[in-house]
């Protein structure tokens, strides 16, 4: 598995993860690299799996700072009152 991050400089850089057995399948574990966030202090990534069979699968690219400024899907609901008991 690998971690695909792209720095500040614009230039993508990957870094190996370690792959943990889990009980739901495998699961990756990297530091991430603090060098690669931008003043703003977030960075673009994406993450790589590799199989035994050969076969390569990617996650979808990853921007917190686009993430935080969508609004949410979901609609806010008015806090509930409570109710006085008697």
């Amino acid at each position: 598995m690998w971690l695909h991050v792209k720095g500040t400089d614009a230039l993508w850089r990957r870094y190996a993860m370690t792959t943990l057995a889990n009980a739901g399948g495998m699961v990756g574990v990297v530091v991430f690299p603090t060098a690669a966030l931008g003043n703003d202090g977030v960075a673009t990534y994406y993450v790589s799996a590799l199989t035994a069979t050969g076969e390569e699968f990617f996650t979808e690219v990853q921007n917190p700072a686009r993430r935080a400024k969508r609004p949410s899907p979901w609609p806010r609901r008015s806090p509930r009152r409570r109710r006085r008991r008697r």
